[in-house]
């Protein structure tokens, strides 16, 4: 699971900050892991900021020696070779060359980064948060944002769909927000 959010609040981002769910990289070797990566970008306005390129950095990376990205919309693959492991490679370094690549860009003002390093139960929630935020910038495969701020589907039958349990999850998230804000 990937995904790139940016805000304009820069109290929301704790720059240079990085946040690892499970084991790094050394106690992982030799194993296949589902993963997340949540890049948290604070931005300022910038005329030649071009809030598109904020998501294709993130797989920069795989200029890193030993480490590989592969993606296709939500989903990315890190491949980290036991050389690189070897060598010092981990999820701090990984944090500080993508804060690196996207400070590079005019506009940004503070990188926060999200690794999740775990099984699909640890990832999950991190899907559904992913696939929302695709949602809210149009770049989802299926979902659009309705006018009156619900989820509209061009699929007509939910079971057979590819997406529902990532709509399950949607709808799950909805219900908590909607109890938090009616306690208020």
């Amino acid at each position: 699971v990937n995904a790139v959010l940016w805000t304009k609040d820069r109290e929301m981002i704790k720059d240079n900050h990085f946040c690892l769910i499970g084991p790094d990289l050394a106690h992982s070797a030799g194993t296949e892991r589902d993963y997340a990566q949540i890049i948290l970008v604070a931005i300022e306005d910038a005329p030649e900021l071009n809030l598109f390129k904020l998501e294709s950095v993130q797989y920069l990376p795989q200029a890193l020696p030993g480490v590989m990205a592969r993606m296709i919309p939500g989903r990315l693959w890190l491949r980290v070779s036991k050389t690189a492991i070897k060598a010092g490679m981990d999820f701090a370094l990984l944090a500080s060359a993508l804060r690196g690549l996207y400070q590079e860009m005019p506009g940004v003002i503070g990188v926060e980064s999200i690794f999740v390093n775990s099984d699909r139960a640890g990832v999950m929630p991190f899907s559904a948060l992913a696939s929302e935020a695709r949602i809210i910038t149009g770049r989802h495969k299926r979902i659009v944002l309705g006018k009156n701020g619900d989820y509209e589907c061009e699929e007509l039958n939910c079971e057979g769909c590819e997406e529902k349990p990532v709509c399950d999850i949607i709808r799950e998230v909805k219900v908590i927000r909607r109890k938090g804000r009616s306690s208020l």
